[in-house]
C-alpha cells in the first residue's frame, strides 16, 4: 500500500506527463490524486518542494530499475549492450513512458535553476551500471563512455518520443555508438 506522500508524488507524475510542468500545482495534484484539497501542500510546503520531491520520486523509481538491470549478466558483446540499451528505451516508450515525459519536463525546468539541476544530476543511477559494462567490454574510457551513450540514448528516447510511430529497431541505432566508443 502506498502511502500519501507516494500518492502525491505518483500524481505529480501522471499530471506532469499528461500535462507539462505549467500544469504542476498543488492544487492540480490533489485532484490528479482524488485527495482533499492542501493534501499536496501539507507534505510539499512550496512548488521548489514538489519539484524536488518529484526528483527524488523519479531517481528511485530508476534506481529499482537499474538494480534489475544490473542484476542481468554483463552483456558479452556489443549486440547484447545495444540489446539492453534498446530495451531500456523501449520501456520509456511504453510502459514508462509517463515517467520519461514527466523527466522531460523536469530537465527544462533544472536548467534554469541550479539546486534543481545538481538534483537531477544526482539522479541518475544508470551510469555507474552502464561505466561497468562498458568496461567490462574494454572501454579505455568507461565513465565519459557511458556518460556520451547515455546522452545519445536519451536524445534518441526524445526523438521517439515525439515520433511516436516511427519505426526502426532501436538496437541498430544504438549498436554503432558502441562500435565507435569502443573502436
Amino acid at each position: 500500500m502506498s502511502t500519501r506522500r507516494e500518492q502525491i508524488l505518483d500524481a505529480a507524475v501522471e499530471l506532469l506527463a499528461a500535462r507539462g510542468l505549467r500544469a504542476l500545482t498543488h492544487r492540480g495534484v490533489d485532484e490528479t490524486a482524488g485527495l482533499p484539497a492542501g493534501s499536496a501542500s501539507n507534505h510539499f510546503r512550496t512548488r521548489k518542494a514538489l519539484l524536488r520531491g518529484v526528483f527524488a520520486h523519479l531517481a528511485d523509481r530508476d534506481e529499482r530499475a537499474v538494480l534489475a538491470l544490473a542484476g542481468r549478466r554483463t552483456p558479452a558483446d556489443v549486440r547484447e549492450l545495444a540489446e539492453a540499451v534498446a530495451s531500456l528505451l523501449r520501456h520509456r516508450l511504453g510502459a514508462g513512458r509517463p515517467v520519461a515525459l514527466a523527466r522531460r519536463a523536469l530537465t527544462a525546468e533544472a536548467a534554469t535553476d541550479p539546486e534543481l539541476c545538481a538534483d537531477l544530476r544526482r539522479c541518475h543511477p544508470l551510469r555507474p551500471v552502464t561505466a561497468g559494462w562498458l568496461r567490462a567490454l574494454g572501454s579505455a574510457e568507461p565513465d565519459r563512455h557511458a556518460e556520451l551513450l547515455l546522452a545519445f540514448a536519451d536524445g534518441l528516447l526524445e526523438q521517439r518520443l515525439l515520433e511516436a510511430g516511427r519505426d526502426g529497431d532501436l538496437a541498430d541505432d544504438v549498436e554503432p555508438l558502441l562500435r565507435g566508443l569502443l573502436g
